[in-house]
């Protein structure tokens, strides 16, 4: 059976990583040939944007899931 979905990953993070990890990161999920999406988590986030090519945060916790779904369906 075959998926007509792609495989997406999603990475939560507060963005607080040394360069070397926030390099391996990126690399493995090179690697791993998915779709991979950052989930942003804590009020404060540093460097988030830099860990990978699509990252989504909201301030409101609760609202989160809605964040998520715009990003990943499709407009």
């Amino acid at each position: 059976m075959q998926r007509d979905l792609p495989t997406v990953m999603l990475v939560m993070t507060n963005g607080v990583v040394e360069e070397k990890t926030r390099m391996e990161i990126q690399d493995a999920v090179t690697h791993m040939k998915v779709r991979a999406v950052g989930i942003g988590i804590g009020s404060y986030l540093t460097k988030f944007s830099h860990i990978l090519p699509e990252m989504v945060w909201n301030a409101n916790p609760l609202h989160l899931a809605d964040s998520i779904n715009n990003l990943l369906t499709p407009n």
